[in-house]
């Protein structure tokens, strides 16, 4: 591979550095214009969070500020470890309780509902207490062992209307983002072999469905 130095590279950084200041231009147009998905969807994903804290209070009054929240909450590419758990909590408890359910795009049934999380790790890493429940056991078992990280365990609850904020099927994830639950959630019995099970049955699941899509 032919290696890029000097003048070239530097003429090479110089237009990706122009490219990304069109973007974050475009995006700051969005947000003058109300139109969050796009404004959001002009930085790194990782970013949508911190943009939305930082533009609460313009947010709020515009009455944009939910829709803004579920869309940051959900695009994050990995997990919400990089912003403190109390502050995802405020900015939760900020909201408009029926603004929030409203942003969501899945309106199942009437509830109650199990739901399962998937936590690995130790201290801050495990997220006992995280906000986002899934619908599927099998899930629960990939988010619990996607990073490889020691003691993988799935918790589970039980959860009515009140306790949810929200539902969402981005990602094909249909999942729950809940109130944090007012006891511990509880441990599901199923050990590690089963989980591994579970994961590869949603992996070959996932295959299928890639596979089967349109190629054109």
């Amino acid at each position: 591979m032919r290696r890029i130095v000097g003048a070239e590279l530097e003429e090479i950084e110089r237009q990706m550095a122009e490219g990304q200041r069109s973007i974050e231009q475009r995006g700051e147009r969005a947000f003058a214009d109300g139109d969050v998905d796009l404004w959001l969807g002009s930085y790194d994903n990782m970013l949508g969070l911190r943009l939305v804290f930082d533009r609460r209070d313009d947010l709020l009054a515009r009455g944009l500020y939910e829709k803004a929240l579920v869309q940051a909450y959900t695009m994050v590419r990995e997990n919400t470890l990089h912003v403190p758990e109390s502050v995802v909590r405020e900015m939760f408890a900020l909201a408009d309780r029926r603004r929030l359910f409203a942003a969501g795009d899945l309106k199942p049934c009437l509830g109650p509902w199990e739901v399962y999380r998937g936590v690995s790790g130790h201290g801050r890493a495990r997220r006992v207490n995280g906000l986002s429940w899934s619908f599927s056991l099998n899930l629960a078992c990939w988010f619990a062992l996607r990073n490889e990280l020691a003691a993988p365990a799935i918790l589970h609850r039980v959860v009515t209307d009140d306790e949810v904020y929200y539902f969402s099927s981005q990602r094909s994830e249909f999942e729950a983002v809940c109130l944090p639950s007012p006891t511990p959630p509880r441990r599901h019995r199923i050990g590690v072999e089963e989980m591994h099970k579970r994961r590869a049955e949603l992996l070959e699941r996932w295959k299928a469905e890639e596979k089967a899509k349109p190629t054109h």
